[in-house]
Protein backbone atom coordinates (compact mmCIF):
# COMPACT_ATOMS: atom_id res chain seq x y z
CA UNK A 1 0.00 0.00 0.00
CA UNK A 2 2.83 2.35 0.74
CA UNK A 3 4.56 1.76 -2.32
CA UNK A 4 1.18 2.78 -4.30
CA UNK A 5 0.89 6.41 -2.85
CA UNK A 6 4.81 6.89 -3.25
CA UNK A 7 3.84 5.74 -7.18
CA UNK A 8 0.99 8.35 -6.43
CA UNK A 9 2.88 10.85 -5.36
CA UNK A 10 5.46 10.70 -7.67
CA UNK A 11 3.56 10.86 -10.84
CA UNK A 12 1.07 13.52 -9.73
CA UNK A 13 3.71 15.31 -9.20
CA UNK A 14 5.86 14.94 -12.16
CA UNK A 15 2.77 15.84 -14.32
CA UNK A 16 2.89 18.92 -16.64
CA UNK A 17 2.48 22.29 -15.00
CA UNK A 18 -0.51 23.41 -16.84
CA UNK A 19 -2.66 20.50 -15.15
CA UNK A 20 -1.47 22.06 -12.35
CA UNK A 21 -2.51 25.78 -13.23
CA UNK A 22 -5.36 24.47 -14.33
CA UNK A 23 -6.20 22.94 -10.81
CA UNK A 24 -5.57 25.93 -9.31
CA UNK A 25 -8.23 28.13 -11.17
CA UNK A 26 -11.15 26.05 -9.79
CA UNK A 27 -10.04 26.67 -6.29
CA UNK A 28 -12.42 28.62 -3.77
CA UNK A 29 -11.55 31.67 -2.48
CA UNK A 30 -13.96 32.26 0.13
CA UNK A 31 -13.96 34.89 3.38
CA UNK A 32 -15.27 35.07 6.87
CA UNK A 33 -15.56 38.33 9.19
CA UNK A 34 -14.47 36.80 12.57
CA UNK A 35 -16.11 40.14 14.34
CA UNK A 36 -19.40 39.10 13.09
CA UNK A 37 -19.41 35.37 14.21
CA UNK A 38 -20.69 34.11 10.49
CA UNK A 39 -20.36 30.31 10.60
CA UNK A 40 -17.60 29.19 8.69
CA UNK A 41 -18.97 25.60 7.07
CA UNK A 42 -18.69 26.96 4.04
CA UNK A 43 -15.09 27.70 3.68
CA UNK A 44 -13.29 25.45 2.05
CA UNK A 45 -10.89 24.01 -0.70
CA UNK A 46 -9.89 20.62 -2.21
CA UNK A 47 -7.15 20.52 0.77
CA UNK A 48 -8.39 22.16 3.97
CA UNK A 49 -12.02 22.00 5.25
CA UNK A 50 -13.98 22.76 8.91
CA UNK A 51 -12.29 25.78 9.17
CA UNK A 52 -13.00 27.29 12.66
CA UNK A 53 -11.27 30.73 13.92
CA UNK A 54 -12.27 32.04 17.71
CA UNK A 55 -11.20 34.70 19.98
CA UNK A 56 -9.25 33.50 22.46
CA UNK A 57 -8.72 37.53 23.96
CA UNK A 58 -8.46 41.07 22.75
CA UNK A 59 -5.32 40.01 20.97
CA UNK A 60 -5.09 35.96 19.86
CA UNK A 61 -7.15 33.81 17.35
CA UNK A 62 -7.23 30.55 17.29
CA UNK A 63 -7.45 29.00 13.87
CA UNK A 64 -8.62 25.16 13.70
CA UNK A 65 -9.51 22.90 11.11
CA UNK A 66 -8.50 19.65 8.80
CA UNK A 67 -5.92 19.64 6.23
CA UNK A 68 -5.33 17.00 3.48
CA UNK A 69 -1.64 18.17 2.55
CA UNK A 70 1.69 16.44 1.56
CA UNK A 71 3.01 15.16 4.60
CA UNK A 72 0.78 16.52 6.75
CA UNK A 73 2.13 20.05 6.84
CA UNK A 74 0.30 23.51 5.91
CA UNK A 75 1.32 26.84 6.04
CA UNK A 76 0.20 30.38 6.77
CA UNK A 77 0.74 33.87 6.58
CA UNK A 78 -1.11 37.09 7.14
CA UNK A 79 -1.70 39.65 4.65
CA UNK A 80 -2.62 43.50 5.01
CA UNK A 81 -2.78 45.19 2.05
CA UNK A 82 0.89 44.88 0.09
CA UNK A 83 2.49 43.86 3.54
CA UNK A 84 2.69 39.90 4.20
CA UNK A 85 3.91 38.20 6.92
CA UNK A 86 6.70 35.61 6.90
CA UNK A 87 5.09 32.24 6.24
CA UNK A 88 4.53 30.18 9.27
CA UNK A 89 4.06 26.62 9.18
CA UNK A 90 1.82 23.84 11.71
CA UNK A 91 1.56 19.95 11.30
CA UNK A 92 -1.44 18.07 11.01
CA UNK A 93 -2.50 15.29 12.90
CA UNK A 94 -2.77 13.05 9.68
CA UNK A 95 -0.90 13.59 5.62
CA UNK A 96 -2.89 13.20 2.65
CA UNK A 97 -4.73 11.27 1.60
CA UNK A 98 -6.11 11.59 5.12
CA UNK A 99 -7.87 14.32 6.83
CA UNK A 100 -5.69 15.63 9.58
CA UNK A 101 -6.60 18.06 12.19
CA UNK A 102 -4.73 21.25 13.08
CA UNK A 103 -4.77 23.83 15.33
CA UNK A 104 -2.93 27.13 15.57
CA UNK A 105 -2.95 30.80 17.54
CA UNK A 106 -2.53 34.08 15.44
CA UNK A 107 -1.72 36.99 17.13
CA UNK A 108 -2.80 39.90 14.77
CA UNK A 109 -2.84 42.81 17.40
CA UNK A 110 0.29 44.18 15.72
CA UNK A 111 -1.91 44.89 12.06
CA UNK A 112 -4.28 48.29 11.96
CA UNK A 113 -8.15 47.67 12.61
CA UNK A 114 -8.73 50.31 9.80
CA UNK A 115 -7.37 48.13 6.96
CA UNK A 116 -8.93 44.44 5.92
CA UNK A 117 -6.44 41.12 7.56
CA UNK A 118 -6.47 38.00 5.75
CA UNK A 119 -5.04 34.88 6.68
CA UNK A 120 -4.16 32.43 4.19
CA UNK A 121 -3.64 28.38 4.81
CA UNK A 122 -2.30 26.86 1.94
CA UNK A 123 0.06 23.66 1.10
CA UNK A 124 3.29 24.12 -0.15
CA UNK A 125 4.11 21.89 -3.90
CA UNK A 126 6.53 18.99 -3.17
CA UNK A 127 7.27 19.73 -6.69
CA UNK A 128 8.86 23.04 -6.77
CA UNK A 129 7.90 25.05 -3.46
CA UNK A 130 5.18 27.01 -4.36
CA UNK A 131 1.59 28.08 -2.50
CA UNK A 132 -0.78 25.54 -4.03
CA UNK A 133 -4.16 25.50 -2.58
CA UNK A 134 -4.65 28.33 -0.86
CA UNK A 135 -7.56 29.99 1.05
CA UNK A 136 -7.98 33.44 1.90
CA UNK A 137 -10.11 34.07 5.33
CA UNK A 138 -10.72 38.08 6.19
CA UNK A 139 -10.34 38.53 9.94
CA UNK A 140 -11.58 41.87 9.58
Amino acid sequence: MRYLIAIILFVSCNSPSKTKVETSKNIKEESIVIDEKLPTDYLYNEAFRNISLDSLSDETISVSGEARVFEGTLYYYLRQGKEESDDEFVTASAGAPEWGKFNFTINPVIYKKDEHLYLYLFESSAKDGSRIHELKIKIW
